[in-house]
């Protein structure tokens, strides 16, 4: 299996991809158009009228600790058979060094989260994860953190710190959240 990893962040094409609201637009607030307007993760989180995101779903006691979860995954749970846990990256050929050492980072955060390990293939061809590149003022290093997160089977958390949350502002660096690593951990049985 390979999967091809396109790394592109870019403003909603129309007012209303972020956010659903039954409110006209007379009605929103300063903070909804805020929101509409951020740039986003090309994964949609509505088709056919149904959410993917899960909204405190699911609630989690750990002794006098109480966590909710907000991760969500795709349809139908895809992920990496549970023999394949060391996956291969490789960039498309003409990939500034810059942008490798990024994305080299962003696979150790995940690699130091998950039981996956990770190391950049000899060729791009025989890569199982195939990355290329599109311009955008957005830190490398997160965006990369999240569409692995898309890679390894995570769709989007309802958490605003989460790196898994479908929207970034420009120039913001993040890391993993608690919520992602929850979600990856209950993905894979770990």
């Amino acid at each position: 299996m390979t999967m091809t990893l396109t790394i592109s962040w870019r403003r909603p094409s129309r007012l209303t991809s972020s956010i659903t609201t039954s409110s006209p637009p007379e009605h929103w607030t300063e903070k909804t158009v805020s929101k509409m307007m951020m740039p986003r993760c090309g994964v949609p989180d509505i088709i056919n009228g149904t959410s993917s995101m899960r909204s405190a779903k699911k609630r989690h006691h750990h002794g006098m600790i109480h966590t909710t979860a907000h991760y969500s995954f795709f349809r139908g749970n895809p992920k990496w058979p549970s023999s394949k846990y060391h996956l291969t990256y490789g960039f498309l050929p003409g990939t500034p060094s810059n942008a490798m050492g990024s994305v080299a980072r962003a696979f150790a955060t995940w690699e130091g989260n998950t039981h996956f390990t990770f190391s950049q293939a000899q060729s791009y061809e025989n890569a199982d994860l195939k990355i290329s590149f599109h311009k955008g003022a957005y830190d490398l290093e997160t965006v990369a953190l999240h569409e692995i997160g898309h890679l390894l089977g995570l769709g989007h958390s309802s958490v605003e710190g989460a790196i898994m949350f479908p929207t970034i502002r420009p120039g913001v660096t993040q890391s993993l959240h608690g919520d992602d690593v929850q979600g990856i951990k209950a993905l894979y049985n770990v």
